[in-house]
């Protein structure tokens, strides 16, 4: 087998784990549905559908959101607060995204004793960018976690 990185240890090999969904956690991860393709003909109902999802978690834990811009954080807001959730447990980051399935692009969050974060996609692009302009516009920053490169797959 071959990799891209040969002498690159694995995070599992250092023994990283991936917990599972209902393990302990300090905040659910969301995008701001937008994409109206993604749910052809019945997009009307999706954002009120994600306003319920936001209302239950929020009662619970933090829920961090990626928005767009401006005005789809307004959008959201405004299917939010009549929804019920709780806005002071909701955070919003303006990160432009081609569709709401931050499942995949989003970060990963792996466990060794302490948390490491693993950045995918654009969010790995977006932590690029801020290093290089030193600008906070569309940028993900979780404090005290470190940022690890997402590994090539092993191939035949």
């Amino acid at each position: 087998m071959n990799s891209s990185r040969p002498n690159s240890p694995s995070p599992f090999s250092l023994g990283y784990w991936m917990h599972a969904e209902w393990a302990p956690h300090k905040a659910t991860w969301l995008a701001w549905p937008h994409e109206k393709t993604d749910w052809p003909g019945k997009f009307a109902p999706i954002p009120w559908v994600y306003g319920d999802v936001v209302r239950r978690l929020s009662q619970a834990e933090r829920v961090c959101i990626l928005v767009n811009d401006s005005a789809a954080e307004r959008a959201a807001r405004n299917v939010l607060k009549p929804c019920g959730a709780n806005l002071k447990a909701v955070d919003f980051f303006r990160v432009p995204t081609n569709r709401g399935w931050i499942r995949d692009f989003g970060p990963i969050f792996v466990k060794n004793g302490q948390l490491a974060f693993q950045c995918l996609g654009q969010v790995q692009e977006l932590a690029k960018r801020r290093r290089r302009q030193r600008q906070a516009r569309g940028e993900i920053e979780v404090e005290g976690v470190e940022a690890r490169p997402p590994r090539t797959p092993r191939g035949p």
